[in-house]
């Protein structure tokens, strides 16, 4: 199943940085129920098919509870993410 990163997870108050670098938020598809997503694997994979990060979903976000979840990646997701931001979550 495939999912759409929208954007880092901000920070309430901070002098240095304005989000968390391995944290994101991520668009997942109607029909899915976003509850039985948390745990699940995300993978991010260049444009060319290699696997370059991976993660886990660890909560529902938003206010509807529906269609956003947060995903923790093992290391810093690059800025550049923007630019092919779909991630794979392992179901």
């Amino acid at each position: 199943m495939k999912g759409y990163v929208v954007n880092f997870r901000l920070k309430k108050r901070s002098q240095v940085t304005l989000y968390r670098p391995d944290t994101v938020i991520v668009r997942i598809p109607e029909g899915v129920k976003a509850h039985e997503l948390l745990g699940k694997k995300v993978i991010r994979r260049h444009p060319n098919g290699k696997v370059v990060i991976k993660g886990r979903v660890i909560r529902v976000r938003g206010s509807n509870k529906k269609d956003r979840v947060l995903v923790r990646f093992e290391k810093g997701v690059p800025g550049q993410i923007r630019l092919h931001p779909y991630v794979e979550i392992v179901t």
